[in-house]
């Protein structure tokens, strides 16, 4: 069985604390590629999904919500409707029959 020791140590002078370090830099190594790796992932994801996300959320805004500076990420109307000679909000009516919307 060969290990992937460095080249400057003999194979008769190979401790098993050697064989030790070399593993444990060998899983640090590994460990720190891993994480590079999915950061990056992540990161290119979050490059595609928040465009996406933001264009979702347009479709439900009103123009009014669309150009308002600074941007909204959720729908906000302040609409109002008059029932019974009240103002209540849109997404809001108390009828006789309950909550609708």
């Amino acid at each position: 069985m060969t290990t992937n020791l460095p080249a400057q140590i003999p194979a008769h002078m190979i401790t098993s604390e050697d064989s030790r370090k070399h593993l444990r830099s060998h899983k640090v190594n590994n460990f720190l590629k891993s994480v590079v790796s999915h950061t990056a992932i992540i990161f290119v994801g979050l490059f595609f999904l928040i465009p996406f996300l933001w264009m979702v959320l347009t479709a439900f805004k009103s123009s009014q919500d669309v150009f308002h500076t600074p941007p909204r990420w959720l729908p906000y109307d302040n609409l109002t409707v008059e029932v019974g000679g009240e103002q209540l909000a849109l997404y809001n009516i108390h009828t006789e029959d309950g909550v609708k919307q």
